[in-house]
Order: C-alpha cells, then sequence, then structure tokens
C-alpha cells in the first residue's frame, strides 16, 4: 500500500515538473505549436579605434606609443619595429624608456588579434632630436680676399639644439637680413677692406660668436688703355745697350721697340722715371684709373719723355729739354701731379749749372733756373713742392732765399708752378726747415699740410692752405736728425736752451707743439731710428743703446742687448727707404750667431717678448699687408704701416708678421728665369721684388736662350698671404 501511495507521488511530481519545463519555453524538441529560444551571439574580430601617433622626443627622453582597439576579448597585441616584432611589446602601449638619436625614423605599428583574426595598425614615426645644448661653433668663418666689385662670402659650422639662430656682424654691427649660417656681402668697395666679419649663433639656452675674419679688397687693376713699357739688354747680361719697347696688354706679344739706349759713360739706365697716375677722389682720398702715363729717360746727355697710352699708333720719344750735356745719375724726379701728366724734373748741366724742367712744358723747351727773390743775389733752394687738395695738382714751391751781402739771412718765400711771382713769407737771421719736396710719388697719404721750420730760435709752422705762419715752440736753437712723422703728429729731435728735447708737433692749423715728458733720452747723437705704432725708438749713444719713447707721454724703455751680440738695430724693411712705420710695437735688430750665422729678432717696445729667427730682413721688400694698384713704388708707400717683410734664409724666403715678431710658411725660393714673358703662379717664382726701388712691378725674361733680356713693367698687387707677386696684366 505505502509502495503504491509513493508510486502515485513520483508520478505527480514528474506531471509537475514536466509542467514547469513547460513553462519556461525549454524541451527537448520543437513541434508546431512549441515555444522557440535565441542562439548565442558570433565572435566579433579586432577593429582599431585610435591609431598609434607620430612622436618627436629629445634624446634621452621617454616615447610612449599606444592604440585603441575593439573585439570580442580576448584581444593580444604585438608592437613592432620597421616590420619587426619587438619582444615582450605586447600591450596595448609601447614605451621607448630612452631614446637615442639611432631610433630616430623608426617606422612603428602594432597588430591587434582575438580568436577571430587580427588587423595591423598605420605607423607611427619616431623623430630623436637632439639633447637640448648651448651653441658650440665647430668651424669659425674663413677670412677672403676679393678684387672691389666682387662679393665675398663667409660661412660657419655650429652644434647645439634646439634649433640655432644666426646674426652676422660686420665690425661689430649687426647686418640686416643676415640671419643664415651663411653670408654673402654686396659687391664690396674699397672702404671694405679690412673690415671684420663675425656672427652670432643663438638658441633658446645660449649664444656663441665666432672669431673674426678678415675681408681684404684689392684695388681694381687696370688693364685698358695703357701701354705697358719694356726694356731689354742685347744679351743674357745685359750689357751693351738696352732697348726701350711697349706691349698693348689687349694685344699681348713681344715688345715693340721705340728707342735704344748705349750702355757708355754719358748714359744710365738708372735714369729711368715712371710717372704713375689716375683720377684724384678728393674725399676719399683714392686714385683710379692707375697706370704709368710718362716714362723720362736719360739717354747720351739728353731727357727724353714718352706718353703712353693707346689712342694713337706707337709712342715717340720728345726731347723733355733742350738742354744737352745733361750730367749722368743727375736727372732727378722732384714731384708730381696726381694725374700723372705733370711734374717737375732737375739736372744738372757741365756739372755745377742746376736745371729744373716741367713735364707738361712744350717738347724741347729750355730748363729753368733756381727761381729768387727781388734783391737776393745769393740764390734760393728748393725746400717743398705745393699741390691743389682738391685735384693733386703742382700749384707751386716754397723757397729758401740767402738774401745778399748787404742783407744776409734765410728768405722763406713762394712761387707759383712755374717759379714766377714770388712772395716773401718771412725772413730770418737763422732757419732751418724739415723739407719733403715731393707727395712720394702719387700717395695722398704723403701729403703734408704745413712746412714745419726753426726760425731765429722757434719752431714755427707755414699752413699751406690758409699762408699763415704759427710759432709752436720756443728756445730751440737747431734741428737734430731722425724727424719723423705718423697719421697724428710729427715728432722732431731738437736741441734747445735747456737741452735736447722730442717734440710732438700736430700737422694742422691750431694744436699746440709739446716736449714729450719727462724729456726723451737724447744727446746730440740721438737719432730716431724706428718708428712703431706707438713708440718712437733712439740710438742715444756711439755705443748703440737702444730707448724705446712713447708718444703718449714720452716713458722711457731701455731695450735689452741680446748677449751683446746685437750689431744692428733694424728699421722694419723701407722705413728709412719710405717713411713708413710698422704695425704693432715690435723693434727689430740683427746679430750673428756662432752656430746659425745671422738672426733676425725683435722684442716689444717696452722691452719684453724676444723672438729670433735665423735668417736676414729683405729690407727693400717689407709691405703693408695690401699695396693698392696706384701705390707700387717704394717712393708711393709713404705713411703706411709695414705688415709684414721676408725672411730670407739662403735661397728660402719667408714672411715674418711685424706685429707679433712670428715667421710664417715658406713662400718660396729663389729659381731661375724662365723663359716665356709672364708671370708664374708659383710663389716667388719668376718674379723680382724691390728692384732699382720699386714694390713688384718688373720682371726679367729671357726670350731667347743667351740673346735679348726683356724687363716688363706692369702691375702686380702683393696682397696674398702665402705668395709674394702676381702679374694682374699677364704678357705670354
Amino acid at each position: 500500500m505505502n509502495l503504491d501511495i509513493l508510486r502515485r507521488a513520483g508520478w505527480a511530481a514528474l506531471a509537475f515538473l514536466l509542467a514547469l519545463v513547460a513553462a519556461c519555453g525549454g524541451g527537448g524538441g520543437g513541434g508546431d505549436g512549441g515555444g522557440s529560444g535565441t542562439p548565442p551571439s558570433p565572435a566579433v574580430a579586432p577593429s582599431i579605434t585610435a591609431q598609434p601617433q607620430n612622436l618627436s622626443v629629445p634624446a634621452t627622453q621617454a616615447a610612449r606609443f599606444a592604440v585603441a582597439a575593439e573585439g570580442t576579448a580576448p584581444l593580444s597585441y604585438q608592437w613592432r619595429k620597421n616590420g619587426t616584432d619587438i619582444p615582450g611589446a605586447s600591450a596595448s602601449d609601447y614605451t621607448i624608456a630612452a631614446t637615442a638619436p639611432s631610433d630616430s625614423g623608426g617606422s612603428y605599428t602594432v597588430l591587434v588579434s582575438n580568436a577571430v583574426g587580427s588587423v595591423a595598425s598605420s605607423a607611427a614615426v619616431l623623430t630623436v632630436t637632439a639633447a637640448p645644448s648651448v651653441p658650440v661653433i665647430t668651424s669659425n668663418p674663413a677670412s677672403a680676399t676679393v678684387t672691389a666689385g666682387q662679393t665675398a662670402s663667409f660661412s660657419v659650422l655650429a652644434s647645439g639644439a634646439p634649433t640655432l639662430r644666426y646674426q652676422w656682424t660686420k665690425n661689430g654691427a649687426p647686418i640686416g637680413g643676415a640671419t643664415a649660417a651663411g653670408y654673402t656681402t654686396p659687391a664690396t668697395v674699397p672702404a671694405d677692406n679690412g673690415a671684420r666679419y663675425a656672427v652670432v649663433v643663438t638658441n633658446d639656452l645660449a649664444s656663441a660668436t665666432s672669431a673674426d675674419a678678415s675681408l681684404t679688397v684689392l684695388a681694381t687693376v687696370p688693364s685698358t688703355g695703357r701701354h705697358v713699357e719694356a726694356w731689354s739688354s742685347a744679351d743674357a747680361t745685359a750689357t751693351g745697350s738696352y732697348g726701350f719697347g711697349i706691349v698693348d696688354p689687349q694685344a699681348p706679344g713681344l715688345p715693340v721697340e721705340i728707342d735704344r739706349l748705349p750702355v757708355v759713360a754719358t748714359s744710365s739706365l738708372s735714369m729711368i722715371h715712371r710717372l704713375r697716375g689716375g683720377s684724384y677722389d678728393a674725399a676719399t682720398g683714392t686714385v683710379s684709373g692707375v697706370g704709368t702715363r710718362h716714362v723720362v729717360y736719360l739717354k747720351e746727355g739728353r731727357a727724353y719723355k714718352v706718353k703712353l697710352d693707346k689712342t694713337g699708333s706707337t709712342p715717340v720719344p720728345e726731347l723733355l729739354t733742350a738742354d744737352t750735356a745733361i750730367v749722368k745719375d743727375s736727372l732727378q724726379l722732384l714731384t708730381q701731379s696726381l694725374s700723372g701728366d705733370d711734374a717737375l724734373f732737375s739736372y744738372t748741366i757741365n756739372s755745377f749749372q742746376a736745371r729744373y724742367i716741367r713735364l707738361s712744358a712744350p717738347a724741347g723747351a729750355v730748363g729753368m733756373p733756381a727761381a729768387t727773390y727781388p734783391g737776393d743775389v745769393l740764390g734760393a733752394f728748393l725746400i717743398q713742392a705745393l699741390h691743389d687738395p682738391a685735384s693733386g695738382a703742382i700749384t707751386g714751391y716754397l723757397w729758401n732765399g740767402f738774401g745778399s751781402l748787404a742783407d744776409p739771412g734765410s728768405r722763406l718765400f713762394r712761387t707759383d708752378a712755374n717759379f714766377a711771382n714770388p712772395v716773401s713769407i718771412a725772413k730770418y737771421a737763422t732757419a732751418d726747415f724739415y723739407m719733403k719736396l715731393g707727395m712720394g710719388g702719387i700717395t695722398p697719404a704723403a701729403h703734408r699740410k704745413g712746412l714745419f721750420l726753426i726760425g731765429d730760435g722757434v719752431l714755427r709752422r707755414y699752413d699751406f692752405a690758409t699762408g699763415t705762419l704759427r710759432d709752436l715752440y720756443p728756445g730751440v736753437t737747431k734741428k737734430l736728425f731722425g724727424a719723423n712723422f705718423d697719421d697724428d703728429a710729427m715728432y722732431l729731435p731738437v736741441q734747445t736752451t735747456t737741452g735736447p728735447k722730442l717734440i710732438a708737433a700736430h700737422d694742422d692749423n691750431t694744436s699746440a707743439a709739446v716736449a714729450l715728458p719727462p724729456g726723451a733720452p737724447l744727446d746730440t747723437a740721438g737719432l730716431i731710428i724706428r718708428q712703431t705704432r706707438d713708440y718712437l725708438v733712439f740710438l742715444t749713444n756711439s755705443a748703440g743703446t737702444a730707448v724705446s719713447v712713447r708718444k703718449s707721454d714720452g716713458v722711457q724703455t731701455v731695450l735689452p742687448n741680446a748677449s751683446g751680440l746685437i750689431f744692428n738695430w733694424l728699421p722694419p724693411g723701407p722705413i728709412t727707404l719710405f717713411d713708413g712705420y710698422s704695425a704693432g710695437n715690435r723693434v727689430y735688430y740683427l746679430r750673428t750667431d756662432a752656430t746659425v750665422g745671422n738672426v733676425t729678432g725683435s722684442v716689444a717696445a717696452d722691452g719684453s717678448d724676444r723672438k729670433e729667427t735665423s735668417g736676414l730682413m729683405t729690407q727693400i721688400n717689407a709691405l703693408p699687408n695690401t699695396v693698392q694698384a696706384h701705390r707700387l713704388f717704394t717712393s708711393e708707400l709713404g705713411g703706411l704701416p709695414v705688415q709684414r717683410v721676408l725672411i730670407a734664409a739662403g735661397a728660402t724666403r719667408k714672411w715674418l708678421d711685424i706685429a707679433s715678431g712670428d715667421v710664417g710658411a715658406t713662400v718660396g725660393t729663389l729659381a731661375a728665369r724662365t723663359p716665356d714673358i709672364g708671370c708664374s703662379e708659383t710663389p716667388y717664382q719668376n718674379c723680382l721684388i724691390g728692384q732699382n726701388g720699386t714694390v713688384g712691378n718688373k720682371l726679367n725674361v729671357e726670350v731667347t736662350p743667351g740673346n735679348k733680356v726683356w724687363r716688363v713693367d706692369s702691375w702686380f698687387l702683393s696682397d696674398q698671404a702665402n705668395s709674394l707677386l702676381r702679374l694682374t696684366t699677364n704678357i705670354p
């Protein structure tokens, strides 16, 4: 019975469960009238919703790339660099902890995957910039040399980060618009010569300034409108006779001979004078279109002139003067105009009769005797030539007349350019004059504005422009040797009633003359042997003791001897030849050494910093750093600071820098002449400096072996730091 009850209860429970399942939509099958269920959602492949982005970071800093993606989980990530998997880079972002320059340019992608599929991101590029650093100049701008009218280019190399900025300067002043790593000047002009260029390199951290680069601007050398003169000997040893010829630089070839000078007792090749000139600009003090305008020479006792141009046929020599029997070696060029078309020559007839002739006088004119002042019968001598400051033309002369037996004394008087119309300026019982007849060729810097003289015990100055005579310093009894000048003043050693003194007198019409305190160390043998930028150097006794005197205040320094071996204190190069002065403040000497022979040495004018080198100064070869086209003769270099000189040790030639005393690289050696007319590009090859008083404008060439030797005059420039001369008008 109980079993039956349990059986009925079991069926009831089963029925209840089946009803419950049916009510919930379950069931194992689907009949037409039964309920149906929703199938599960399918898995979704990954897709990228935010791509990795390009990055730019400074070196050593972190770089983080990230991606955003969706799809059926789980998603997996694999970062790649340049297409190659990066080990361990399996997150949704990837970080490079410390970037390096080698990372720059890398292309980074990420592959996102799940059970259904995968997708690759677009590439993100990493740029690694330099680490922040201050500017450092790794290559300074180099100095440049150009010819006037050309441009000059300068450049700098620098490192630093962030971005560098540039500002070029000229002589310390910023140049507008010059803000790149390189700078090119406008067309240069002569006034740009010596300009200093530098660049300031800046970034957000700091700035750096380059070293200066100097600009050398060469004067334009004339190449048209003039013939070039050439002189020849009859054979390779320059004996027998000399030919005078011309060459057309635009149609070069062998010279055309227009005259011949026999080498006899009544002739001398040294009596050849070249008058160079051009158009003078008084505002700038420059001469343009420079060339040799005339050649004057002595032949068998007669003087001839030749005008060199190309306006007509071959030039023909004309008589400079009708006078004959001119004494050998007496023909002298006293002064000339800046145009080169007028000059004054002196010469002697029959050994005692002095004559003067102007170049502009008619051909064959008779020479003039010295001027005289009415009533003065004892004669006169020429003191000073006067020139028009605007044109450089000769306007007159100053003379010292000697009065008469009844009325002796020294008269200062003035005449016009033809020795006429004398005007008395002053007369003294005794007088002494600081004379300078010419202008130093055609160099405007050598012009004087006044004449210094000692008249009746007073130092005085006569002003050319105003015609006024002004007293400067009393109690002067006589002048001593060694007067010199620079751009600022005349320095006059004089004997006074209180002893020898050094007087500084400015060449103007207002400044006072002063004795340099505490008085220059002079005795009656005192002699200025050297002038530097800031000092005068004296020999003070017969033993050769040298003492420097500072121009500004007269402070004196006895210069030390080199173990007593000094036998000659040297002016630097041609100081004694053209009244120049040296760059810097060094004093040079020559001594002998038992081991190396000749030694050239120098000390600073304050007695310090001795330097020596073996060899001899080639004195006539001293040069400024740049020789302008209108300054090629030593007589034309007055007032220019000497900046370098050649040291000769055997056949080797080296430049010596006057300001520092340092010797540069070898610039060449003496070499045999080659059988062509021209100048080799090799330094010091086929070129001569200092022949017969010139600075680099002659060339001896053997035209045919053992036969005629032509010496060609043309235009050279001595402006290259490590070469000597280049013939700018080459004649093949």
